[in-house]
């Protein structure tokens, strides 16, 4: 159960260090309830929190830089044969 106590110090915990997850709010606090009841408790609050860990923006991001060439040009490597 979250209490005003445990509402006040999670208050002063993400002001000090905004990007905190739910876990590691979880952690800071040693509350044993779970991720959706701090997230509820932030709602109610009228908080925002961080919603993973950083890591990179997109796992498809470009690994080539500049431009490929046009497909198509020599057919000699095709195994269709028509």
């Amino acid at each position: 159960m979250i209490l005003a106590t445990h509402q006040r110090q999670m208050h002063a915990l993400l002001e000090e260090k905004p990007d905190l997850t739910l876990g590691q709010l979880r952690d800071a606090l040693a509350l044993g309830c779970s991720l959706q009841a701090i997230h509820v408790a932030l709602a109610k609050m009228g908080l925002s929190y961080k919603k993973r860990h950083s890591g990179p923006v997109n796992k498809t991001a470009r690994t080539l830089r500049g431009r490929g060439k046009a497909g198509g040009g020599d057919k000699r490597g095709s195994t269709r044969r028509g």
